[in-house]
């Protein structure tokens, strides 16, 4: 595959690690190559480690999630032995495994900066607090309270961070702020001249089941970030009542990635939410907001009651959603509004199931309400026919919930948002189109490499027999030695001219034996019959 076909790196990449053997330094330490692969078509590289790196990595692992991954013992004498460097090696290379198939702790800045220092060695959270402290300075109203919270969520250019403002008299907001500061990618879906506006109408929307913002802001030049001030929810995410999560401000690997407990909620209450999610959907697309990001973490949990989702902006800023790397291996999502029905069903399964799918599709076997949903959504069958946002409300699944009064939601934006709003549509919907594009591009020249291969492979062992059964054939026509017992019969025929003008054809036999011993002498060749007469007369 050439370069030009490798998919572009981001943060919802997934990295797959191989060892491929064990060397010495010429610093005379033993290291470990690992042959890391960027995605399911990315390009590969090799990196080198020691012993000592793994240890370390496997003790920053355990600081961030409480994971406790099985690092190979250290050993003092011996450690050079080729059987116990081996040994060692498939010890570590299982260790990686563990934490790469972990739905969370794959996606860890610590994981992916140890196996890809080239893409994720970047100082990111220095960066972020750097963005942050400008804004502060710049904007002197909004003040910390308390310390930045790292890695609350799994976005590694991503900062979140307590604040108040400073300039209300009487606090406008009793409850909790939360302020994000992420930074903008280098091709955002709209130009950053309109990306300032549309944020603060975005913070502006008025929906029962969306989350509004207190300040929508664009900041910066050289490194553009968009700033958003948000009520903390007071039952937190949905993710976070499923895991069971009481403090929104720990490590998200520490929240996720090794549950004590998890909880199912029942279908009632699955139905209700699932019925608050669309409506809000539907509310997004009938207003032009293209979104992109539904997954558990972004459902904010207000009571037993109410859900509202939460961060619609990364839908304007170019942002990669979670399930990005599904979304691009299913052609069959083809529209924004599948790609928003598709992560609905995701976040279905994660409450039905009380722990996330960590892969594109799932068939269905059993019935019941809850799979009945799952299979249309989540299936291959039914990704090759999603259905749509209102076939999903028409459900008698969802028809059924009974919302009560909520009031009809309201998005004011002028006519610029509106027209900046339609270019971040065609500009999410293109990028997602030609990711999907560059993964099926590189499926068929991967089939195609596999398919040569293994005719190459067909056209060698063809050869290889052919070879073979030229010389059986060659050593059988040359072969004049035919083994009997122990003895080696060797059989000549000459031919002897009588005085007569008719020869005779004598045949000599001799038997060797295989042992060294002289042949015995030949005999003597008796005359014909007449011919003795005639000697006697």
């Amino acid at each position: 595959m050439s370069s030009t076909q490798f998919i572009p790196v981001d943060e919802t990449t997934i990295l797959s690690c191989q060892f491929e053997g064990f060397d010495r330094a010429q610093e005379g330490h033993i290291i470990y190559v690992l042959a890391i692969k960027r995605g399911e078509f990315g390009e590969s590289t090799r990196v080198s480690k020691r012993y000592n790196e793994f240890a370390q990595f496997a003790q920053d692992i355990q600081a961030i999630s409480s994971v406790t991954l099985p690092v190979p013992p250290k050993k003092f004498f011996g450690n050079t032995d080729r059987a116990f460097l081996q040994k060692r090696m498939n010890a570590l290379e299982d260790m990686l495994t563990i934490v790469s198939n972990n739905f969370w702790l794959s996606k860890s800045i610590d994981f992916k900066a140890f196996v890809d220092v080239d893409n994720f060695g970047l100082d990111f959270e220095r960066e972020c607090r750097q963005g942050l402290d400008m804004f502060l300075r710049s904007e002197p109203s909004w003040a910390l309270q308390g310390q930045e919270l790292r890695n609350i969520g799994w976005r590694m250019n991503k900062l979140f961070a307590i604040v108040e403002n400073k300039g209300y008299t009487v606090q406008e907001h009793s409850a909790t702020q939360l302020l994000s500061w992420v930074r903008i990618p280098k091709e955002p879906a709209m130009p950053l001249e309109a990306i300032g506006s549309t944020l603060k109408y975005i913070a502006g929307i008025s929906h029962p089941f969306i989350t509004s913002g207190t300040l929508g802001y664009l900041h910066g030049t050289d490194i553009p970030a968009a700033v958003m001030v948000r009520s903390v929810a007071p039952k937190l995410s949905l993710r976070d009542n499923i895991y069971r999560i009481k403090s929104f401000s720990d490590h998200f690997c520490r929240k996720y990635a090794n549950p004590n407990a998890r909880y199912k909620p029942d279908m009632k209450l699955i139905a209700l939410y699932g019925r608050q999610i669309l409506e809000a959907l539907k509310f997004l697309h009938e207003k032009g907001v293209p979104y992109g990001h539904l997954h558990s973490g972004n459902v904010l949990v207000i009571n037993d009651r109410l859900c509202q989702l939460s961060e619609v902006e990364n839908g304007i800023l170019g942002l990669p959603c979670l399930y990005q790397q599904f979304i691009m291996s299913l052609k069959k999502i083809a529209t924004l509004e599948q790609r928003d029905v598709y992560c609905f069903g995701h976040v279905m399964f994660e409450m039905v199931n009380g722990r996330p799918l960590n892969q594109a599709f799932k068939e269905y076997h059993e019935k019941s309400e809850a799979s009945t949903i799952l299979e249309q959504l989540l299936s291959l069958d039914g990704i090759r026919n999603l259905p749509t946002i209102d076939n999903l409300l028409n459900e008698p699944f969802f028809k059924d919930v009974n919302l009560g009064q909520v009031e009809r939601g309201s998005f004011k934006m002028s006519a610029r948002v509106k027209d900046a709003l339609a270019t971040a549509r065609d500009a999410s919907f293109k990028a997602m189109r030609t990711r999907q594009l560059m993964y099926h591009r590189c499926r068929k020249a991967e089939d195609k490499d596999k398919a040569q291969k293994k005719k190459d492979q067909m056209r060698e062992r063809e050869k290889s027999r052919q070879v073979r059964s030229s010389q059986q054939k060659g050593s059988q026509a040359t072969q004049v030695n035919a083994t009997v017992g122990g003895f080696v019969v060797q059989t000549s025929t000459t031919t002897s001219k009588r005085p007569s003008s008719t020869a005779t054809t004598v045949t000599t036999t001799s038997t060797t034996t295989s042992t060294s011993s002289p042949p015995p002498p030949p005999q003597p060749v008796q005359p014909p019959p007449q011919q003795q007469q005639q000697q006697q007369q």
